[in-house]
């Protein structure tokens, strides 16, 4: 029988059940179940569960350990037949891995050894895979994930990972110094506590360090650390500009780098990556707005404009770059910036401007040296490409198939 037969015959039979109750009970029959969800959801945190996973031709195991929450719900996600984790990712690693003569790779952050193996599986050869992870635990299910799936070139690498040699408490997914954020005024002073607490105190190093004796370096970077990126990265400067080609990262909020990172924010993140010769792209499964499928809403009886940048200077995608809008006497304000997970907020900025009929200035201040660039009487409703390094602007032409350049 198929599935969605099965669904639907479900659904009549509840269907039917439901109708003899009275509606007015209906609210406590959806906690009932919302209980019963959470309690099963509970229940399956008490079993270690061994997951067989395919990607295309690929097949390895993940291990995931009782109790760990985070790893339950994240697997528990990807039971449904064609469901990919983190489809974007895994899509663009396996172009690099096809692409690159001779891939080393590296997973920074490496969790319980997911790409660490799907890699290794992918690639099928002795050179190693390296597996950074700062929890202990995980490093142990990620030795337990290879061995189940017949692994044996990841190395797991329990480290702490910096930009210099200094001590570090590690509390949940989190590494952080107290010192450097305690007198901070947007800190979370309960959290604070906690990392002090019952976090461990452990040294870091920077992952210069760590590979600097190593035969066989790492081309490939993958990286999600919880916003601890601008530091990892700081403290890899000899690798990058001698040994990284690529690095698939995920860029975390500037909140969470202000707790991580001190100091860094994810436009001095980009800009970093730039001056180390990277080019920068965004990464998303969503249909952003420099991307080439375009999504309007036809509804909308407000006028608006569409804004693309694209720096020089200032690197490609402009992160950072403040936008300014004058019409009517009314002033408009955006930014470029990306969103959460591989920037899923749209780097093509649609703004709102009500009833106005023309825009009488548009001011842009370009993130790398603060100057801005001033373009008058632009028409509304309409989407324009602003470079960095031109006057005046283009109006955009949105065609299937077309990328903006």
């Amino acid at each position: 029988m198929k599935k969605s037969l099965l669904g639907t015959i479900i659904f009549k039979i509840y269907y039917i059940i439901l109708k003899i109750f009275p509606q007015k009970f209906y609210k406590y029959i959806i906690i009932l179940f919302e209980k019963l969800i959470h309690y099963t959801r509970k229940v399956s945190l008490d079993s270690t569960i061994i997951f067989d996973y395919k990607i295309q031709n690929t097949s390895f195991k993940i291990f995931v350990r009782k109790q760990n929450t985070q790893a339950h719900y994240t697997y528990t996600q990807l039971l449904s037949p064609g469901r990919v984790y983190e489809l974007a990712i895994t899509v663009c690693l396996n172009s690099i891995l096809k692409y690159e003569k001779k891939p080393i790779f590296a997973d920074v952050g490496a969790f319980i050894g997911h790409y660490a193996c799907y890699v290794s599986k992918f690639l099928n050869y002795d050179l190693p895979v390296y597996a950074l992870e700062s929890n202990k635990e995980f490093c142990n299910d990620i030795k337990k994930s290879a061995s189940l799936s017949n692994i044996s070139n990841i190395e797991v690498l329990n480290s702490i990972l910096s930009d210099k040699e200094e001590e570090l408490f590690v509390y949940d997914v989190g590494v952080i110094n107290p010192e450097e954020i305690k007198n901070k005024k947007f800190i979370d002073k309960k959290y604070l506590e906690k990392v002090l607490k019952f976090g461990k105190k452990v040294p870091a190093t920077t992952m210069d360090n760590i590979f600097k004796d190593k035969k066989n370096i790492p081309n490939i970077l993958k990286m999600d650390v919880h916003g601890a990126e601008g530091k990892i990265l700081a403290g890899s400067n000899k690798l990058l500009f001698n040994n990284i080609n690529y690095i698939l990262m995920e860029l975390h909020t500037d909140d969470d780098l202000k707790k991580f990172s001190p100091g860094f924010t994810k436009s001095k993140i980009v800009e970093n990556l730039i001056d180390h010769n990277f080019n920068c792209y965004l990464i998303s499964p969503h249909s952003d707005g420099f991307t080439n499928i375009l999504y309007q809403n036809p509804n909308n009886i407000n006028n608006w404009i569409g804004i693309k940048l694209i720096g020089d200077k200032s690197g490609k995608i402009a992160l950072g770059a403040k936008i300014n809008l004058v019409c009517d006497n009314e002033n408009y304000n955006s930014i470029v910036e990306s969103g959460g997970s591989f920037g899923s907020s749209s780097l093509m900025k649609v703004m709102g401007i009500q009833d106005c009929k023309n825009i009488d200035k548009l001011y842009i201040t370009w993130p790398r040296d603060q100057s801005i660039q001033e373009i008058n009487n632009i028409s509304v409703n309409q989407y324009i490409l602003v470079k960095e390094s031109e006057l005046g602007y283009k109006e955009i032409k949105f065609k299937v198939g077309n990328k903006i350049e």
